[in-house]
């Protein structure tokens, strides 16, 4: 805290936390345990550290008010205040009374005082550089330094300096991930390979300074704001992805529940904690009306009628559960509530999930026959059981209403779409994906596989020939040349569109790695289908123009034959 530690007459000691202060109050309370230091002697230096914190805290509060700082940084400040006297309270009583338990006790006070210091000193660094061209207060405080540079308020070795720390911290922090014990997420490498290459961007910055050239040191600061938002992107699909494990099968519930032990823990403030919550209502309220759209068709179907009643009593309990957590945040309901919303909110997620398989399970199922002899559920069609053999009742007329390929991420067939070898590959792979049947690893080798093929495709597509006609052409021989160039430039683009269209597609598949919802896949799908039924139609109108080309040429050539072998 700056004002307790500037107004400390005691030594700034190393110790177990970042907080000087807070490390001799833990030598002191040390000191007593082990009767080194009298309760008297103890006390006395607390009386006059409440003195000096009281002072300290009006001091700074008005420093900050004056210097505009943000409420949310005024409240940290305020509040690693009272955390530190609460510390000085609890070790004063601590005095009198030096038992092991107590001991403990203070110490733990002591730790929870340098945290909030700790993380008021954090807000007040990240208000500072708040403003710039990322949402890393650490580049943007090196891009203001870059700045002073270039126009000489900077010495270079200074600059040198901040960007040699940046990459010490930045190899730290990949030794800290490597180092990470227990199976790890896909993310972790993906977060590894970014720090990586933000090394790389800013070596390359450092030689800039080195060379003295400014042009390139702009350039350079370029790409380093490109490797460092790769980092964040990165570290946010590892939180996600580390927030995403708990007690429910859905991902965003645990992700809510991180938070809330999160900010119960001081981790977080109240408006973190208030935006996850928006952010699960917004994902939770598009799912639940895309499910309203689904439920209102008509279905006749008993089975799945009583699970569609047990979703709808699922979203349910979610609102009950996420209507105490804003009371709990807005003042209305006791803070120990917490545990309780926390509770109904697991209920509904679970709930919610019972239901949403037992419909997968019933699309399964539908339209399959049961064998009378050992109750297999044999395909629609099937004459004998693919089990025992037994002959199996037909039926006539059966349309399945639910299809799991649909609904949860499996490739659907058919349509106007032509299954090449090379697209059965890409979907058969989004079905292994989807039933994990297949490790991330091997998916995006068939991702990189598939977009390897588009660029290639991309990269060789040959221009439209020159179809510019030849003075002797007939009037309507030139308009017949120029509607097939046109044709062929307008199949061409269309091609071109399609391969890009492609590429995105595989980008939305290749996003499952982070969101892990296979609703991303569903997506990945449909755009998929799109843009390879508008790349097939392409080439088989380019196939058509092609062949007329190479009619009329022929037709051409035996009237050219013709007219050379007319006697003269």
């Amino acid at each position: 805290m700056a004002g307790t530690e500037s107004t400390s007459s005691q030594p700034a000691l190393e110790g177990e936390t970042p907080s000087p202060l807070c490390n001799h109050l833990l030598e002191q309370a040390r000191l007593r345990f082990e009767d080194a230091l009298s309760e008297k002697q103890l006390r006395e230096g607390v009386a006059q550290a409440l003195e000096s914190l009281e002072q300290a805290r009006v001091q700074t509060l008005a420093n900050l008010e004056r210097d505009g700082a943000k409420s949310e940084v005024l409240d940290s400040f305020e509040r690693s205040f009272e955390e530190m006297q609460i510390a000085l309270e609890d070790l004063d009583e601590f005095a009198a009374s030096a038992t092991p338990e107590s001991y403990e006790s203070v110490r733990g006070s002591i730790f929870r005082a340098a945290s909030a210091t700790v993380f008021a000193m954090t807000s007040l660094q990240q208000a500072q550089f708040a403003d710039g061209p990322t949402d890393m207060p650490l580049f943007n405080a090196l891009f203001k330094m870059k700045e002073g540079f270039m126009k000489g308020g900077v010495q270079a070795e200074q600059l040198k300096n901040a960007l040699a720390g940046v990459v010490d911290m930045t190899k730290k922090a990949i030794e800290e991930l490597l180092a990470a014990e227990g199976e790890q997420p896909p993310q972790r490498d993906g977060l590894v390979r970014a720090y990586e290459e933000q090394i790389q961007s800013l070596e390359q910055v450092e030689q800039a300074v080195d060379a003295g050239d400014k042009q390139a040191l702009e350039k350079m600061f370029q790409q380093l704001l490109a490797t460092s938002n790769g980092v964040k992107e990165a570290m946010g699909s590892l939180n996600a992805a580390l927030m995403s494990e708990g007690p429910c099968r859905l991902a965003r519930t645990n992700i809510l529940l991180s938070a809330a032990d999160t900010y119960l823990q001081g981790g977080i403030g109240a408006d973190g904690f208030a935006e996850s919550l928006e952010l699960f209502e917004v994902d939770l309220r598009e799912e639940s009306t895309k499910f309203q759209e689904l439920a209102a068709m008509p279905n006749d179907s008993d089975a799945v009628q009583q699970e569609v009643e047990g979703v709808k009593e699922a979203y349910d309990l979610h609102e009950d559960a996420l209507a105490l957590f804003h009371e709990i945040l807005e003042g209305e309901a006791d803070p120990a509530e917490f545990e309780n919303a926390k509770k109904i909110l697991i209920e509904a997620s679970e709930k919610l999930s019972d239901h949403k398989e037992a419909l997968i399970a019933i699309g399964e199922n539908e339209g399959k026959v049961s064998c009378v002899r050992c109750g297999k559920m044999n395909e629609p069609g099937s004459r004998v059981c693919n089990n025992c053999g037994a002959q199996l009742p037909q039926q006539t007329g059966v349309q399945s209403t639910m299809s799991y390929q649909e609904s949860d991420g499996a490739a659907d067939f058919g349509g106007e779409l032509e299954i090449t070898t090379n697209l059965e590959r890409l979907f058969h792979a989004i079905n292994e994906v989807a039933e994990e049947r297949c490790s991330d690893e091997e998916f995006e080798e068939v991702l990189v596989w598939m977009d390897n093929l588009l660029a290639n495709a991309q990269a060789t597509m040959p221009e439209v020939p020159n179809m510019t006609p030849r003075p002797e052409f007939n009037e309507e021989a030139v308009k017949k040349i120029e509607l097939v160039a046109e044709d062929l430039h307008e199949q061409r683009g269309v091609m071109l569109g399609g391969i890009e269209e492609f590429r995105v597609a595989l980008g939305t598949l290749q996003s499952f790695f982070e969101t892990r919802d296979k609703e991303t896949l569903i997506q990945g799908v449909r755009e998929v289908r799109s843009a390879a039924i508008k790349m097939q139609q392409a080439e088989k109108a380019l196939n058509l123009i092609q062949q007329s080309i190479e009619e009329a040429t022929r037709q051409a050539a035996e009237a050219e034959a013709s007219d050379e072998n007319e006697p003269g």
